[in-house]
């Protein structure tokens, strides 16, 4: 900036004044004067006050000459109201076009606000009908898991009919492990042996089919002999007579020859009913239970003595009944 006075420049950050007002001074062509020359200016106003008197007549008429003569004083203090009111005027527009700026800024801002919030707004919508179908799909979802139970119920219910079915087709069937292989003998002269041991006599009019099942037969393991009865009492007969024989062997059977091994009398099962039996049995191994036997084809456990007998239908009986029976018994 040049002051209009003494011609001195200036930094506009120097003397205080925006990019703006510079710019509106120089459009405008009006006069700009340095902060030295408006104090000069204003002092020069206070020291135009009149002479005082002299004694002499000719001092005197003078003084009264200057007293009576106030236009240089006047005109200088008009100069100065105009200079200050040109300031106020500059200072104003000034002012005026910043208040402009920051309220086209503040505008401008606030209509961001309004654009951002009417974003949030359908953002927020938008989330918000996320959340009402995850809602809508994690029950779905739900309704569906629980209709996969229920359907697994059903399956492992009629899984468990079907196998009783399948059971109960064995149900005048025993198998006989132990005996050793004779090709002498054929296996029902072989289950007549059997009958002999436990003190029942079987005849071939009582037995409705009877095999060796096939499989890697050894000396040590000769094998399964798989019995079919005709009567279901001439079944339960011959199994109670083999449960009153103790430790039935092979020498009981006439066999000398060769390592004596133990025979087992036990009532048939379907493959299902066996892998059930399994099971169990290594559930009692690892739970200190004590018994477990099978009776017509249906398997049952026992922790002891004086503890209640538990009948084991399915694998996840096992998981739930002799859970509960140990948290009872622990309780």
């Amino acid at each position: 900036m040049t002051c209009q006075t003494c011609a001195s420049e200036f930094h506009l950050e120097c003397v205080k004044i925006t990019k703006e007002e510079f710019k509106f001074i120089r459009e405008s062509k009006k006069p700009w004067y340095c902060q030295t020359c408006v104090r000069a200016r204003r002092a020069s106003l206070n020291d135009d006050s009149p002479i005082p008197a002299r004694s002499s007549s000719t001092d005197s008429g003078k003084a009264k000459v200057q007293r009576d003569n106030p236009e240089p004083t006047m005109q200088k203090m008009m100069d100065a109201i105009n200079s200050l009111r040109e300031e106020v005027k500059v200072s104003n527009d000034a002012y005026i076009r910043k208040l402009d700026a920051h309220t086209k800024e503040i505008k401008d801002i606030s209509a961001h606000l309004n654009q951002y919030s009417d974003l949030i707004q359908q953002n927020t919508e938008a989330i918000n009908g996320l959340r009402t179908e995850l809602m809508l799909l994690n029950n779905g979802v739900q309704d569906l898991r629980d209709r996969n139970k229920a359907l697994e119920r059903k399956v492992s219910t009629l899984q468990s009919i079907v196998e009783d079915m399948d059971q109960s087709a064995l149900t005048n069937a025993v198998e006989i492990s132990g005996i050793p292989v004779d090709q002498q003998k054929s296996v029902i002269e072989l289950v007549e042996l059997v009958g002999r041991a436990v003190n029942f006599e079987i005849n071939k009019r009582m037995i409705n089919n009877c095999f060796r099942r096939q499989g890697p037969v050894t000396a040590s393991n000769p094998g399964l002999m798989f019995v079919s009865f005709i009567s279901k009492l001439d079944k339960d007969a011959f199994m109670s007579a083999a449960r009153r024989t103790a430790n039935l062997t092979s020498r009981q059977l006439g066999f000398i020859d060769g390592e004596e091994i133990r025979i087992y009398i036990n009532h048939s099962m379907t493959y299902a009913k066996r892998k059930l039996l399994n099971m169990v049995k290594t559930y009692k191994r690892e739970n200190n239970y004590k018994f477990v036997w099978t009776r017509n084809g249906k398997i049952f456990i026992r922790k002891s003595e004086t503890s209640s007998i538990i009948e084991i239908r399915t694998a996840e009986d096992i998981a739930e009944k002799l859970s509960k029976n140990d948290q009872q018994q622990q309780g």
